[in-house]
C-alpha cells in the first residue's frame, strides 16, 4: 500500500470491508442468524462456509496488519497477533456438539481466548485513533444485548461483532 495515494488506499480499505461483510454473511442464506451461529454452519454447510470463511479471515487480517502498522505498529503485536491466527484456525477445525463433552469445553474455552485476546490486540490498535475505539464500544451493544436476548450466541450477534470490526480496522488503517 505503500506506492498507492491516500484515496486509493482508502477505497481499497472500503472495498475490502465491503467484501468482508458479504463474506461473514453469505453463509447465513437460507438460515435464520437467530438460531444458528458459524459453528453450526461449519457443521451444516462446511463447504460453502469455509469456501466464504476462509478468504473473509484473510482479508480481516489484512485490515488487522494495515491498522496495527498505521497505528501501534506491528512488531508490538506479532506474537499475540500469530497466536491469535493460529487459535481462530483451530476454532474453526474443532467442533461443537450439543452434548457436552471434552471437544465442546475446549471449543468454548478457545472461543473465549479469541474473543478476549482479539479485544485486547483491537483496543491496542484503537488505542491511537479514540473516535474509532468509541464506534467500536458502542458496537458491543447490539451484539451483547442480540446475544442476550437469544441466550445463545447466534449468527445475528456474531455478524454484528463481524461488522464492527471490520468496520473499526478499516477507519484505523486510514
Amino acid at each position: 500500500m505503500s506506492n498507492q495515494s491516500p484515496q486509493q488506499s482508502h477505497i481499497l480499505r472500503s472495498v475490502t470491508a465491503g467484501l468482508i461483510l458479504v463474506l461473514s454473511a453469505l453463509p447465513f442464506a437460507g438460515f435464520d442468524p437467530l438460531t444458528i451461529n458459524y459453528t453450526g454452519l461449519f457443521q451444516s454447510r462446511p463447504l460453502l462456509t469455509w469456501l466464504c470463511m476462509s478468504p473473509a479471515l484473510l482479508l480481516q487480517t489484512g485490515l488487522f496488519v494495515s491498522a496495527a502498522t498505521k497505528t501501534c505498529g506491528l512488531k508490538a503485536i506479532q506474537v499475540p497477533a500469530g497466536i491469535l491466527f493460529s487459535a481462530v484456525l483451530a476454532l474453526m477445525i474443532m467442533p461443537y456438539q450439543q452434548e457436552h463433552d471434552l471437544s465442546t469445553n475446549l471449543h468454548l474455552l478457545l472461543a473465549f481466548g479469541v474473543l478476549v485476546l482479539l479485544n485486547v490486540l483491537v483496543i491496542k490498535i484503537l488505542l491511537y485513533r479514540p473516535k474509532v475505539l468509541l464506534f467500536y464500544a458502542a458496537g458491543y451493544v447490539p451484539a451483547f444485548f442480540t446475544a442476550l436476548t437469544a441466550s445463545s450466541i447466534n449468527g445475528l450477534s456474531e455478524l454484528i461483532y463481524a461488522a464492527v470490526l471490520t468496520v473499526s480496522l478499516a477507519a484505523a488503517g486510514r
